[in-house]
């Protein structure tokens, strides 16, 4: 299990939309940079690649995990209804 966040994180304390903005950027390619700047604009937070690189791990792997599981079971039905036919 991963370190536990710290209490005072302020990304995960950002409001539930811009939290899931950021995540969702995150996810559809956003570099480090971006993000920050993004945070800076239109947040009004100030943060550091680590913190952000902590988030990425706590918000954005576990998407990309459970992406990756039903990817695996969509390719695992098609390869069952092939072998069928």
């Amino acid at each position: 299990m991963g370190k536990k966040p710290r209490s005072d994180s302020k990304l995960d304390r950002l409001p539930g939309g811009q939290r899931l903005e950021l995540r969702d950027g995150l996810l559809a390619g956003w570099k480090y940079a971006e993000a920050l700047e993004w945070l800076k604009v239109e947040c009004g937070v100030s943060s550091s690649l680590a913190a952000l690189s902590a988030f990425y791990s706590r918000h954005c792997k576990p998407v990309i995990k459970e992406r990756r599981q039903l990817l695996a079971l969509k390719a695992e039905s098609i390869i069952e209804d092939a072998d069928k036919s």
